[in-house]
């Protein structure tokens, strides 16, 4: 098995998987000294699947099965998903539940004070064919409607932690990226960026300053960009430009930040112990990417394959003054500093790649507000 991220020398996705969801030794730790029944909302996403599957695999591994995890995930079928789990049924649930209807009794059979929440659902792509009306109208359910039901249902003797995102942050340059607590500001026609900002408006106004006996407690990640180092974000507009001998356009994109998924679902699950009665917020950016100084890396790699031993490096455009980049220093502070280095992302992303490792097909919009 492979230690680590540039070891890996497969183009399987289960690999992919496996590496991604394996709990390191910090959460093994956190998982083994609390046995709390867990529920995990968006339970199956591109990312969210590898923070399911690493919970699933710490409970199995530190013995602390007598819990219950419950799964909440739309309808549709995932037969990759479903085979993961399969090992772990005695103590794993499944609740198929569309969200985008669903109403308060579509939740009775999910626990209210199950001491332990991760909310990972969100509407952040338009899906194919779908237009910019139904597009801002699925924002607008998973930024207010749906989190309004939800944490109402888990307003008590819960801890909380909810992925969202520092997309409709202000652009900022390169040396002063925002902090924890800069306010969104999302221009109007982003939607997924008014949808993560009125999220946070939600969970404040349940969670904050409500008189309960025991309020739930809760911490917001604000989410940067993240890579599985296969079919999903990362490096792949840069890699393709290069072996297709396209130069690389530095003033769509010059710098951003990136995180494996590993290392996004470790911070994910640790974040538990920081969610508190006032909403705490930290940024979850990871690493801050100098495109035009990776690209060289990129084409190293690239050269080592022979069909591509002689690759050309291409720039065009300058970049621009700001760049949408957040610190997440205090998160790293206080749960400890990425496993995967840009460069062992890089390394597996062209394995990947060069070896006809499939393609989602999409544009990640990395970098961009959406």
């Amino acid at each position: 098995m492979w230690d680590s991220l540039a070891e890996i020398n497969s183009v399987r996705p289960i690999d992919m998987d496996e590496y991604h969801s394996r709990p390191d030794h910090r959460i093994l730790e956190a998982v083994g000294k609390r046995e709390d029944d867990i529920v995990i909302y968006g339970a199956r996403g591109k990312f969210s699947r590898h923070v399911t599957l690493m919970l699933i695999r710490a409970i199995a591994e530190t013995n602390t099965t007598k819990r219950k995890v419950h799964l909440i995930s739309t309808p549709r079928p995932d037969k990759d998903f479903d085979d993961r789990i399969k090992p772990y049924m005695d103590f794993v649930y499944q609740h198929y539940i569309d969200l985008i209807n669903a109403k308060e009794r579509d939740l009775e059979n999910i626990p209210r004070d199950t001491a332990w929440v991760l909310y990972l659902a969100g509407y952040k792509f338009a899906k194919p064919g779908e237009g910019d009306r139904d597009y801002a109208l699925k924002c607008d359910l998973y930024g207010m409607v749906i989190p309004s039901l939800i944490f109402t249902h888990h307003q008590e003797n819960c801890d909380i932690v909810v992925m969202g995102s520092y997309n409709g942050l202000k652009k900022t340059t390169v040396d002063k990226p925002s902090k924890d607590h800069e306010p969104l500001q999302p221009l109007p026609e982003n939607h997924y960026g008014q949808s993560i900002m009125n999220k946070e408006r939600v969970i404040h106004a349940i969670l904050s300053g409500r008189e309960h006996k025991n309020p739930s407690r809760a911490v917001i990640l604000r989410g940067g960009y993240y890579t599985d180092s296969s079919t999903y974000g990362g490096f792949e507009t840069e890699i393709l430009n290069i072996i297709n001998h396209k130069a690389i356009d530095l003033s769509e994109k010059a710098y951003f930040n990136l995180l494996s998924h590993r290392d996004a679902a470790i911070a994910t699950i640790l974040s538990v112990k920081l969610a508190s009665e006032d909403v705490s917020t930290f940024n979850l950016s990871g690493h801050l990417v100098d495109v035009q100084k990776e690209a060289y890396r990129i084409s190293e790699e690239i050269r080592k394959y022979d069909s591509y031993s002689d690759v050309e490096l291409k720039f065009t455009g300058k970049p621009g003054d700001t760049h949408l980049l957040a610190d997440g220093s205090a998160l790293e502070g206080l749960l400890g500093k990425p496993l995967d280095t840009v460069a062992d992302i890089i390394h597996a992303h062209v394995y990947w790649i060069m070896n006809s490792g499939y393609l989602r097909g999409i544009k990640h919009k990395i970098g961009e507000n959406i």
